[in-house]
């Protein structure tokens, strides 16, 4: 099997001068200082917890909330107790 040749000086040289272009358009956009950064509106809106919060056979309440972006679980455990109670 024949290896490939080399691909022409020239090519190269304007592959290269193509991407160099590209990389000072993509800088165009951005400002000189931080404090220029223009960003758009955040807004959020939290969930109802009561689209969550499942009563227990034995009392309990849960919050139950799915995530399915990664195979893991977690669960947290919160309980009013101590002394004072």
């Amino acid at each position: 099997m024949r290896n490939p040749e080399p691909l022409p000086r020239l090519f190269v040289l304007a592959a290269a001068a193509a991407l160099s272009l590209q990389a000072g358009r993509a800088g165009a956009g951005i400002p000189e200082r931080p404090e220029s950064l223009k960003f758009p509106a955040f807004t959020f809106t939290p969930p109802s917890a009561a689209a969550y919060r499942i009563q227990l056979g034995s009392g309990p309440i849960a919050f139950v909330a799915e995530d399915r972006e990664l195979p893991l679980v977690t669960i947290t455990v919160t309980l009013r107790g101590g002394k004072y109670l």
